[in-house]
């Protein structure tokens, strides 16, 4: 790992309680024969984030927005500065509400040297102040676009092997550079929400699948909100999932159990109070501001995957498995349905 340059990317935004912690714990970090250097968007933050860092780690270089460009493009504006900056190896995306372990660096790299063929690789995400139990071991995606953290809550006990997933989490991710020059980092247009799971699935499509390393550690201050902007933000980017990545034929064969979601999803939203976001996610997605560039991501992407459908079908999950989505309907009702027609879309998808 003799002269491997790692940019740490962290997005800021109302940050200044988190960042003290985040950053002093990435100072302390075993860097051994890595260069890091770390750099913080100040992302349009109504309180002092900025100023926070600047005052506290002069050595981390603050990036300052005038706007609020949401995690997605905050993410592809920090690369893009970077990229200006001097060429790197690595780039490793990191939440602001997260303490690193000393080995989680140099962990993540060894494993991404242990994989070649990988684009990303995910550290294992740990709850804190709960540090015995696991936020996400990576996340499943259901083959109708939901991301699901996987082994949430469970105790981490025994020796466990780095392992393929389907999607890492975009809070504590290291990706390789090269892949990113080649194909991108984050579709700018998701704003925020699933915009990891886009570059997940990416990842599979163009063969070369994300990889967990439980090695590699990371402590997350987690917690789970479900307002109506965020429902919103995820029902419009799921739509655009599943638009850009499948192929239109296996569109059509997945549309009774889309449409069956959809009533699913009206039913949920009116129980939750959340119907109007609801309305506001079909609005957002028919909007031309983003329907327009989701027709040019899906060429994009269609005209440069090298793995089918077929695959990616029986790789994602026909089965809702979430802490958060737990009740009798989903366990009694959609569960069953959308497990049938995973079967049956496994069985008729064949390209």
């Amino acid at each position: 790992m003799i002269d491997v340059r790692v940019a740490v990317l962290i997005v800021a935004y109302k940050g200044s309680e988190f960042l003290p912690d985040c950053l002093s714990s990435i100072a302390a970090a075993d860097s051994t024969d890595i260069c890091v250097e770390t750099f913080v968007l100040d992302n349009a933050s109504p309180d002092d984030s900025g100023e926070v860092v600047r005052n506290l780690f002069p050595d981390v270089h603050v990036i300052p927005s005038e706007i609020n460009l949401g995690f997605a493009e905050g993410n592809n504006y920090l690369w893009r500065h970077v990229e200006s900056v001097r060429s790197w190896d690595y780039i490793y995306l990191l939440n602001q509400d997260t303490i690193v372990d000393s080995s989680f660096l140099t962990e993540a790299i060894e494993c991404m040297n242990r994989h070649p063929e990988c684009g990303a690789v995910q550290s294992l995400l740990m709850l804190h102040p709960e540090t015995d139990r696991i936020n996400t071991s990576g996340n499943r995606l259901h083959y109708l676009g939901f991301g699901l953290p996987t082994r949430y809550r469970e105790m981490a006990v025994g020796v466990l092997n780095d392992e393929i997933i389907d999607y890492p989490s975009g809070a504590a991710v290291l990706l390789r550079a090269s892949f990113i020059r080649e194909n991108g980092l984050f579709d700018g247009t998701l704003f925020m929400y699933l915009e990891d799971a886009e570059l997940g699935w990416r990842c599979h499509l163009l063969g070369y699948p994300p990889w967990l390393c439980f090695s590699s550690i990371v402590f997350h201050k987690y917690s789970f909100t479900s307002t109506m902007r965020s429902y919103q933000y995820l029902e419009r980017n799921r739509w655009w999932l599943l638009a850009t990545h499948y192929r239109l034929a296996t569109l059509i064969v997945l549309s009774p159990a889309i449409t069956v979601m959809e009533f699913g999803q009206i039913v949920y939203a009116i129980q939750n109070g959340l119907l109007a976001g609801k309305w506001n996610s079909l609005k957002g997605f028919f909007a031309p501001g983003f329907f327009l560039p989701m027709l040019q991501s899906r060429r994009r992407i269609q005209s440069t995957r090298k793995v089918g459908d077929r695959e990616i079908v029986r790789r994602w999950s026909g089965e809702i498995k979430s802490p958060h989505l737990s009740g009798w309907i989903v366990r009694w009702i959609a569960n069953p349905i959308l497990t049938l027609w995973h079967c049956v879309a496994c069985f008729v998808v064949r390209w």
